[in-house]
This record gives C-alpha cells, structure tokens and sequence, in this order.
C-alpha cells in the first residue's frame, strides 16, 4: 500500500512557464515530499507541455505525467482529471490549476480537514496576491471574493457553483462514489461546466463543502488572448447547455435572469432537496 496521504492533481494544456515555476513551488511544502505525489495530466495535444515542466523543472518530488490523447482543439479536462484520480496512490485529490502557485502549507492545509472529517469537498483559496504564499496562517483575508466564500461557508450557504477544481480536495472514494467527472464535457467548442455539474452530483449524496482560506495557491493572471479564445464562439454557452441537458430541473435558476443570489439557494434547498452544507 502507498505511504502518500495526498495527490496533488495538475492539468495541464498552454502554461508552461507557470507550470514550471508551480512545480518549484510544490517542492517548498512543509509536508514531506516522500508524504504526497504529483499527477500532472496533460490535455495539450501534440504540445506535450506536462512532460516539458517536468523536463525543465527538474523537482525532487514524486511526479507522474500522463496524457489525455485528446486533440488539443477538444477541451479534454473531463477525461484528465478521471484518468489523475484514477492513477492516484493516496486517499485524498487535491486539485489545482496549472497557472497556481501552492503556499508551502497547501497539502497539510487541505489534510488537516479531511482528517477530522469525512464525506467533505474543502474548497481553497485563490489570491491574486504573490506575497501571500510567504505569510503563515492564519493567512489575512482582504480579498472580497475569499471573504464572500469563507462567509457563506460558516453560514452553511456554498453551493454547487462554488465547486471550483481550480484549489480544491476530496477523497479518492468520494470522487469514485459520485460517479467521477462526467466526460461527455469534453468536446470541440464547449467550455467550462464540468467542475459544476461534479459539484451537484457530490451535494446530492449529502457531501458538505467548506473553505479553508489558508489552503491558499496564487493564481497567476491568465493571459486575455487565451480566456478568449476558450470562450469564443460561445463555447461556455454551449457548455451549460449540456449541463441542462443532464440536469433539466435546474433551468429554473439558470435561465431567464434567475442565476444568483438567495433565492437560487433557497430554490436549491426547496425544490431539488440539494441542501449545500450537506444538511437534511
């Protein structure tokens, strides 16, 4: 058996240098490396850009590479993540995106949680804010969204839309028992909505979600010309289309302007019995 306690999970598609200097970043954590791996799966075509960071950063840690074998205009993230979870050796997946730099407590932030508890989704905090991967926890909140997600968290109030993969973690098991992400995502000219399709599925089985905002990563700013060309032509558009199409009970809250606020969380809890904090 494994003596890994965590699986940092990276996919990977157009950001090598950010990649680079993440696996640097993920060899500064205070949790020994011999405790966790990492599993960088690359959805970058012919590119071949996870296999390049390794070649380049060179880290002292436990890194595998596999690829989706996906063509690079396909967005494959669906099939990377079930192919790293199902290639991980440890009990718990912590996912990150590939333009995130860890804090050097963001495994053993992750850990602590999950240790204390079970059937829970702890959901990370992402700064645009360098300087705060050299601060020690408690890390000071400042940023309006890390403090709307930690609010909502303590009142019981987080929702599937909140499942984002980019810092997150949930067992293995959890992930297998939800059915893993659902790779009917992954097509030509679609974006997005997976991690938010995974997210409702897990709080359907009662899982709870909360924020642990000193499980912190940096979050590089992604470069405009490569946000737009995902979305173009109405890729994240097409994308919840098919989230409706799999769940078409929820269109109430999506469409016609009825897309936030409480009363999509009230509706959440009255109509589909999908109670966010994992309460019945």
């Amino acid at each position: 058996m494994s003596s890994y306690l965590a699986t940092v999970l990276i996919t990977a598609f157009d950001r090598l240098p950010s990649m680079v200097e993440q696996l640097k970043f993920l060899e500064r954590q205070n949790l020994p490396a011999e405790k966790f791996e990492v599993i960088i799966v690359d959805d970058s075509g012919e590119v071949n850009v996870g296999q390049k960071a390794i070649d380049l950063a060179q880290p002292r840690l436990r890194v595998s590479c596999l690829r989706t074998g996906m063509p690079r205009e396909v967005n494959g993230v669906s099939v990377a993540r079930n192919l790293g979870i199902k290639a991980a050796r440890s009990p718990l997946i912590i996912s990150i995106d590939d333009d995130c730099l860890p804090h050097p407590n963001l495994v053993e932030e992750h850990l602590k949680l999950h240790q204390s508890q079970q059937n829970l989704i702890v959901l990370g905090s992402r700064s645009r804010i360098k300087d705060r991967l050299t601060e020690k926890p408690p890390i000071p909140i400042t940023e309006k969204r890390t403090r709307r997600e930690l609010t909502r968290s303590q009142r019981g109030r987080l929702t599937f839309f909140d499942f984002k993969t980019g810092n997150i973690s949930v067992s293995r098991q959890d992930f297998i028992r939800a059915g893993l992400f659902d790779e009917n995502f992954a097509q030509k000219g679609e974006h997005g909505w997976e991690d938010i399709e995974m997210g409702y599925r897990m709080l359907k089985v009662r899982m709870k979600m909360v924020v642990n905002p000193d499980a912190l990563v940096f979050q590089i700013p992604t470069e405009p010309e490569k946000e737009k060309l995902r979305n173009q032509g109405g890729a994240y558009f097409r994308a919840r289309d098919r989230f409706l199409s799999i769940h078409p009970e929820l269109r109430p809250i999506l469409e016609d302007g009825f897309f936030c606020g409480w009363r999509r969380y009230f509706w959440l809890r009255r109509e589909q019995n999908c109670f966010p904090n994992g309460q019945s």
